[in-house]
């Protein structure tokens, strides 16, 4: 697993971003030796046959466990997602405009304007700061209704650094600029190769 995930770092990089440059190349070849150096004792199990077995599913849900993620948006689809984020071993901070989803966020893990009878795990926070909300945080979802998306990403940016990894939710195409979702945040946060957007049917 370790030896794999090193290797699909680099070869991942190449086949989504070919035209990146050769620095961005470079920088993804050397987070590949850092996997292998950080797991350089199950890799020595692994050879001399001591390694335990894990599934596939189970090696990658423990790969990206105990994250902290930022989401930004406390709708129906935000909170599943926050939901799902933090059964898998994370911890959640969400951020909403609103107080009301914030205050029962946090005192009874719920939200039940948006999304009724779903219990939210212990590690899901909510505020309405936006520096509360991405301080420490290891990835950013953004799950804002469209209309609102580049607004809401234009007074995150400040506290976005350039290699936090992004994911938009958001669906629909920006009246006037003609835009992609993924590609308002972008406009507004900069590099756009970290960027991803989550797609399928509602």
């Amino acid at each position: 697993g370790s030896i794999a995930t090193a290797a699909l770092v680099g070869v991942t990089a190449c086949m989504l971003f070919p035209q990146a440059s050769l620095t961005f190349k470079l920088i993804m070849g050397f987070l590949g030796l850092l996997v292998v150096w950080a797991h350089r004792g199950n890799i020595k199990k692994l050879m001399s046959g001591r390694e335990s077995k894990l599934s596939l599913s189970k090696r990658v849900t423990r790969w990206m466990s105990d994250m902290h993620i930022a989401l930004i948006g406390t709708g129906s689809w935000g909170t599943a997602m926050a939901g799902l984020v933090a059964s898998n071993g994370n911890s959640v901070t969400m951020w909403s405009y609103d107080l009301d989803p914030v205050t029962e966020i946090n005192e009874r893990h719920t939200n039940e304007c948006f999304l009724k009878d779903f219990k939210l795990p212990e590690t899901v926070t909510a505020t309405n700061s936006h520096d509360e909300a991405l301080a420490g945080a290891d990835a950013a979802i953004f799950a804002v209704p469209s209309a609102f998306l580049r607004g809401v990403a234009r007074d995150c940016a400040p506290f976005i650094s350039d290699a936090l990894p992004v994911l938009c939710l958001a669906k629909g195409i920006e009246l006037g600029s003609g835009l992609l979702m993924s590609d308002v945040i972008a406009s507004e946060i900069g590099h756009p190769e970290r960027i991803a957007a989550l797609s399928g049917p509602n």
